[in-house]
């Protein structure tokens, strides 16, 4: 597009917005909407008192690894 002095051309500017306006706005609306949680917003989205109890247990075992491997040095 050329848009400055007297020869102004104006023949892209359809495609420009089909593709700016249109097309792009399609392409990344309609994936992202795919990673929108199918939950209420009032809900909580982490079970803090389930991940607790998981990370203590992970934790734990974590440590009887290190204490075997200890051991056997």
């Amino acid at each position: 597009m050329v848009t400055t002095g007297t020869d102004c051309n104006f023949e892209a500017l359809p495609y420009l917005i089909v593709i700016c306006q249109i097309l792009v706005p399609l392409c990344i609306g309609i994936p992202a909407s795919f990673l929108i949680p199918n939950v209420l917003q009032t809900d909580q989205l982490i079970d803090f008192e389930h991940e607790e109890e998981w990370n203590l247990k992970a934790t734990a075992s974590v440590g009887k690894e290190e204490s075997n491997q200890s051991v056997v040095i």
